[in-house]
């Protein structure tokens, strides 16, 4: 900085000097031409006063030749200013050029994107100091560019590779193989049954369960081997260099197995589960296609039971085109009306006698036939077409329930089951409300059917709604009970009045001890909270025969009546009320009604 302040000095000194003898110079022209002037009026003076010519003559000679140097002198003087102001200016402008061109460059490869240029530094006063602020600016911007990078192409809650960063080393692997013929093997991952754990724990421990699939995925891998978050609960495995099917086997093995810990959240034991999804590439495949295939694959896992690993083949790619095409059909469905409501009865177990009846949908497809609802429902809860399938069930059933009032029983009952993407609706009680009113039929004669997956979700949300429903009279149930995640500390918190028991349970009532103890458990708890219990899929006589002596009051199944259209349901009652007037006559749970 002295040195910088010292130099200027100098110019300044220099510029003054400059300055200054132009200013002499100056005034000693201006003196040169009053002595002139001076001069010529002596000269006249003399020769008015007779002064000879000559002298005057030799006077004038010997002044001009007095001036002339005079003239030289100042001539000389004024060039020597003049040309120390150029030098003055030329060494400062040059002082300040270069500095000026530096900067320049380190914009133009900042412009350019080279952020990691920097301008070499040859001086150490002020404007050496504005180049050494310049380098930090850079080195600043090239570790904020490095950082939101790292960010585009990065998972901020895993650390892991995203979609873009795994699509991109996928295409690069895809490249090398193309050239070396070896495979490579794409596995996507996805948690089974994430969802519920997220809503009934809460964001902050579905971030935790993320945290723990990445580190475990990474521990089962390769170095060179590429785990990356594709979004959601959806991870994906990159492994090159595999010999076969059974090196990508192998790979899926270690991610199961990794997973297979129990976690503690929030002072919860969660149990993490994974199906996989597995392609192996065969050389001609982009990008786009192995994701699909691998995702075609995981999709069949889940479909086979979860928490289990399938390899892609071309079969299940119809699959999918099948697929996309029920899914064309089901939007034309809704569109064209083709949906009807069957009706299975539930029995009263003691007196056989129908007390109330499950509405269960059918899909009328113009080329297939009877599409039944575990075919589509899934697909309809996907795409949100069961908020319309199941609002025309209920406004239906409804309608019908009180028709069958008027003519038979005006006690008879009606279930219609109830899907997560209705109860998430905000206007769920209103179209209730709605459908009763249209039917009309009271709210007392209306069960609503739940599963306890549905009840796992956003229980405090659940329980406002479900209290809303209980205030309309509307009776409630879990459906398929126990094949959830049952939790009886939920119980007391749902305004649940009936329990169904599912099938799987009924089933091992005539098995034996052990198998029976289930469906014996159920009913018992049923009891010891003042609820309902309702028997699924009774087949036999000595079915029914043990769940009546076990306590149970209703069944529903195939010994009965399978699901039939709103005719034979009619039938059904008819025959029940002919047998009751005519004890003669066969007993209805004889009589089996088919579709």
């Amino acid at each position: 900085m002295g040195s910088f302040r010292w130099r200027e000095l100098s110019l300044h000194f220099r510029l003054t000097m400059g300055m200054i003898a132009m200013l002499v110079l100056l005034f000693a022209g201006a003196l040169f031409t009053l002595t002139s002037l001076f001069q010529t009026s002596d000269v006249m003076k003399d020769l008015a006063e007779g002064t000879p010519a000559e002298s005057v003559i030799e006077e004038v000679a010997a002044a001009e030749r007095a001036e002339a140097t005079a003239t030289r002198f100042v001539a000389l003087a004024l060039g020597g200013g003049v040309a120390t102001v150029l030098l003055v200016s030329m060494l400062l402008a040059r002082s300040i050029r270069r500095p000026l061109k530096e900067l320049k460059l380190g914009a133009d490869n900042f412009a350019a994107g080279h952020l990691s240029y920097r301008i070499p530094i040859k001086r150490h006063d002020e404007l050496g100091e504005a180049l050494e602020m310049f380098n930090s600016m850079a080195a600043a911007l090239e570790g904020g560019q490095e950082d939101l990078e790292h960010q585009a192409f990065h998972d901020t809650l895993t650390g892991l590779p995203n979609r873009s960063l795994f699509h991109d080393r996928l295409g690069h692997a895809l490249e090398r193989q193309t050239r070396d013929h070896k495979p490579l093997a794409v596995l996507l991952v996805d948690l089974d049954d994430f969802k519920t754990v997220n809503d009934s724990l809460g964001h902050a421990a579905g971030d935790e369960l993320l945290k723990f699939v990445a580190d475990s995925l990474s521990s089962s891998l390769r170095p060179a081997d590429t785990a990356a978050r594709l979004g959601g609960d959806e991870f994906a495995v990159l492994v090159e260099d595999v010999r076969g099917r059974h090196d990508a086997l192998r790979v899926a093995d270690r991610i199961i197995s990794a997973m297979h810990q129990k976690l503690l959240i929030e002072g919860k034991e969660v149990f993490v589960h994974g199906s996989v999804g597995i392609a192996i590439t065969h050389g001609n495949e982009s990008a786009d296609e192995v994701l699909r295939n691998a995702d075609v694959a995981m999709y069949a896992a889940k479909s086979g039971g979860k928490d289990r690993y399938q390899l892609f083949d071309g079969a299940m790619h119809e699959g999918v085109m099948e697929r996309l095409d029920l899914k064309a059909d089901l939007q034309r469905a809704v569109e064209r009306k083709e949906f009807v409501v069957h009706y299975q009865p539930l029995f009263d177990l003691q007196s056989g006698r129908i007390v109330s009846a499950e509405a269960l949908v059918r899909w009328e497809h113009p080329v297939r036939g009877v599409v039944m609802p575990g075919e589509f429902i899934p697909l309809a809860e996907e795409t949100g077409l069961i908020l319309h399938i199941g609002r025309f069930v209920l406004e239906e059933a409804c309608r019908q329930l009180s028709l069958w009032q008027m003519e038979f029983d005006g006690d008879l009952g009606i279930s219609v089951n109830l899907s997560g993407r209705q109860l998430q609706e905000s206007d769920v009680v209103e179209v209730v409300r709605e459908a009763l009113a249209a039917g009309p039929v009271a709210g007392g004669s209306l069960t609503l059917e739940l599963t306890e997956s549905v009840l796992m979700k956003d229980s405090e949300a659940t329980v406002s709604k479900l209290n809303a429903l209980r205030a309309l009279g509307v009776h409630l149930a879990i459906d398929d009970f126990g094949t959830g995640y049952s939790s009886l500390s939920y119980l007391g918190q749902f305004p649940i009045e009936t329990i169904k028991i599912d099938r799987s349970f009924t089933h091992g009532v005539t098995e034996g001890p052990e198998d029976s103890a289930l469906a014996r458990a159920v009913i018992k708890l049923a009891d010891t909270l003042g609820m309902k219990s309702i028997a699924e899929g009774v087949e036999t006589q000595a079915q029914a025969e043990q769940l009546a002596s076990f306590g149970c009051r209703v069944g529903q199944g195939f010994l009965f009546s399978p699901a039939v259209p709103p005719r034979g349901l009619e039938d059904l009652i008819a025959r029940q009320d002919l047998n009751h007037n005519d004890p003669t006559a066969d007993p209805v749970e004889e009589d089996v009604i088919t579709l």
